[in-house]
This record gives structure tokens, C-alpha cells and sequence, in this order.
């Protein structure tokens, strides 16, 4: 599993940019625009084209998943927390409609726990950050843990072999993408390297 979080903010051509990654054949794109309204995810939505509309994750307003046949939702720690008692019914309520749940973790104590709820579950950081200084890595093996467990976190193609050595079955990239000249370019690279990791899985 290959993911790509959306840039941070928005930018003008960002809808084209997201469709050349898609048709560059990235799988899954997490976005998460953090003071996004609704209105505003709906018209980058809208600027994707349809067909790639089956590969997007939604940070925020869930309500948008169905309306636009997204793949599924994401619960950042303060949603769950939020969540309390119902968050378990409230996963249920989206996986039974066909949509995929996925958190984040810092803790891999508190990913266990949480193992059996969500399709898969991010760890971060595993390196040191490349979009947030001073959020260093710290390198978490989890190769003895069951769970689909994605690295997240410092991630680009230098460092991609280390990363499923430490047990990772997956990779989600953010800064190496969007801090580089060409983001189209440096995912078509990651990318070619990681159909060449014999770990990863999909």
C-alpha cells in the first residue's frame, strides 16, 4: 500500500496535480486539509476526475465519502477521542457500506489496541520529518505485530528498503512529495521503488 497525503494547503492546479498522480497510478490519496470547510473539499473533489474519486480518503467531513463514492474515511486521534464509547459503531457504520477506516498512531501500545477496528493504521514519525522541523523519527519495529501497520513520517526513496525492514507493510509520504520540484516526478520514483520492495503489500 502506496498513499500520498494531500498537500497541507491549498494551491492553484492542485485538482490537476492530483490527477496526474492518479494517472501516474497512485492507488490511494489521503486528504487532509485541516481548515478545509466543506465546501472547499468539495470543490477540489469535484476537480478530480470521477473515475479517481474510488482512490480518496477523506480526513474531514465524512459526510462527503458517500455523496462522492470516496473510498473511505480517516479518524485523526481527536476524532476518536471524540468518538468516546461510539467510536467503534461509528467505524461500523462506514466499513459496512463498503468504505475503508484508517487512524494514526504515535504509540504502537495504543495502535494494539486499537488493531482489530480499523482496515489499516498509520505509525508516525518513523523518520525524522520532512514536512515539520524538529518532529524526529523514532525508528519503531513492527515486524512481530499483526495489523495492516503503514509507516508514515520522513519517508522518501532513500529510505524506503529500511522501512520494511523494520516490519512496515505499507508507506505514506506527504513532504517528499509536495516539497519537491516535481511531485509528479518523485511519486513516479518512490513508486518504482517500491514495487521492487518484496514486503510491501497491498
Amino acid at each position: 500500500m502506496l498513499i500520498v497525503f494531500s498537500s497541507e494547503t491549498t494551491f492553484e492546479g492542485e485538482a490537476q496535480m492530483i490527477n496526474q498522480l492518479f494517472e501516474q497510478g497512485l492507488e490511494c490519496l489521503h486528504l487532509r486539509k485541516l481548515k478545509a470547510t466543506a465546501e472547499n473539499l468539495e470543490q477540489l473533489i469535484q476537480g478530480v476526475n470521477p473515475e479517481f474519486h474510488s482512490r480518496i480518503v477523506l480526513h474531514q467531513h465524512h459526510e462527503l465519502s458517500e455523496k462522492y463514492q470516496l473510498k473511505g474515511v480517516h479518524l485523526k486521534e481527536s476524532h476518536r477521542r471524540a468518538l468516546g464509547s461510539n467510536m467503534l459503531s461509528y467505524c461500523k457504520t462506514f466499513q459496512e457500506k463498503g468504505y475503508t477506516v484508517s487512524s494514526g498512531f504515535h504509540d504502537l501500545e495504543n495502535l494494539k489496541e486499537h488493531a482489530k477496528i480499523f482496515d489499516y493504521m498509520f505509525l508516525s514519525p518513523v523518520f525524522d520529518s520532512i514536512s515539520k522541523k524538529g518532529y524526529l523519527g523514532k525508528g519503531v519495529e513492527v515486524s512481530s505485530h499483526s495489523g495492516k501497520i503503514v509507516g508514515l513520517g520522513g519517508i522518501h526513496s532513500g529510505n524506503l528498503t529500511q522501512l520494511f525492514k523494520l516490519g512496515y507493510s505499507g508507506v505514506a509520504v506527504l513532504g517528499s512529495i509536495w516539497k519537491a520540484d516535481s511531485p509528479v516526478k518523485a511519486f513516479s520514483v518512490l513508486q518504482s521503488m517500491y514495487k521492487n520492495q518484496p514486503a510491501a503489500i497491498e
